[in-house]
């Protein structure tokens, strides 16, 4: 079997089983361990080792109780409490910039973003949330490994991947500047979502949004200021328009195994696009994403009590509406920070000095 094809079953299938299993022992913010698996199944890489899996769940870990420790001076001390919140995610945002895990840093960012705004309005919830994302990435780490025990690497990917794994340790770091950079400018797209939401009341109910605008930060360094903008705004509008399609069916037809069906059939079409070879296609994170972006939205739609306020109907066309808001928001993020940080003149003239070659490669022939 192609490895596009074995690793786009993986996610499909890892994602849609977690999901499952979540739903099924009815946990709290079920769809966060379907978010996780498939954050980590949509990267080309290799079963992670025990090794690898404990760093994972030990990184996040580490975030949350970050998250939970800052919760004192957010309450009694807030300007404080912000500025070691925005210092935690510029260390994430760097680590990952100088060549650090991406999932390792995802998962950071979505602990130490999410914990303190919730804490912000309720202790009890932000440990809450801690609890149900250790469990989450636990449970989420086993089914990647189910996924991948279903459908193993050949012994020629394994060989490839462990060659270029060897290459990239040879690889001197990125420098400093232009890490220094990424990191501020994912901290740009990120920190203001969140202080937004340390002010607003009752937090709780824009978890989702928390965690699109935490992928958005690391979104954020994709590539050029147009590529960055294209991969938000595409993102978010194909997991929207699925998302829709899927709710439309669930409400026709509200069961467990159509929820998860449809995930599996979104995980499929989606994986497709985000593979290709034995890597990631060209704009294989933009549609993993939008994978993602779709169980966010759909995932509190879902789990949603009838209690809860406002008609399901209503709730989830504001969750959308609100994704559109953030993503708008992380373009133009985006763009001013190019602007005054010379970035986006650097790509003209990069763009222009492409151009240029392959001009100049046409006429010669």
């Amino acid at each position: 079997m192609d490895p596009a094809h074995r690793r786009a079953l993986k996610l499909a299938i890892g994602t849609a089983l977690a999901l499952l299993y979540s739903q099924w022992v009815n946990w709290g913010q079920a769809y966060i361990t379907a978010v996780l698996t498939a954050t980590i199944l949509a990267l080309p890489l290799p079963a992670p080792s025990l090794r690898t899996a404990g760093a994972i769940t030990v990184a996040l870990m580490i975030a949350l109780l970050t998250g939970l420790c800052l919760l004192l001076p957010i309450h009694y001390m807030a300007a404080a409490g912000v500025i070691l919140i925005g210092l935690g995610l510029f260390g994430i945002f760097y680590y990952g910039a100088r060549g650090g895990s991406a999932i390792i840093v995802s998962f950071m960012t979505i602990g130490l973003a999410v914990v303190p705004a919730l804490g912000s309005e309720s202790i009890d919830g932000a440990v809450m949330i801690s609890q149900s994302l250790v469990k989450a990435i636990v449970a989420g780490i086993g089914f990647v490994w189910i996924a991948h025990a279903i459908f193993p690497e050949s012994p020629e990917t394994k060989a490839q991947f462990a060659a270029m794994q060897a290459a990239r340790a040879r690889l001197p770091k990125p420098d400093r500047t232009p890490a220094l950079e990424a990191a501020l400018r994912g901290l740009f797209v990120t920190f203001p979502v969140l202080l937004f939401f340390l002010l607003v009341p009752e937090t709780s109910k824009y978890l989702a949004v928390l965690i699109k605008s935490a992928t958005l930060g690391q979104q954020a360094n994709v590539g050029s200021t147009a590529k960055t903008a294209k991969s938000m705004m595409l993102s978010t509008l194909i997991g929207g328009l699925g998302s829709m399609i899927l709710w439309a069916i669930l409400r026709i037809w509200p069961s467990l195994i159509v929820y998860v069906l449809g995930i599996l059939l979104a995980g499929l079409v989606l994986g497709r696009r985000v593979f290709a070879g034995k890597g990631l296609a060209p704009d294989g994170q933009m549609w993993s994403y939008a994978y993602v972006t779709l169980l966010v939205i759909l995932g509190p739609a879902v789990v949603a009590t009838p209690d809860s306020g406002d008609p399901a109907d209503v709730r989830f066309s504001v969750r959308i509406a609100m994704f559109l808001v953030v993503t708008f928001y992380g373009i133009l993020a985006v763009f001013l920070f190019d602007l005054f940080t010379g970035r986006l003149d650097r790509n003209a003239r990069i763009a222009d000095a492409s151009s240029s070659a392959e001009a100049s490669t046409a006429s010669s022939g």
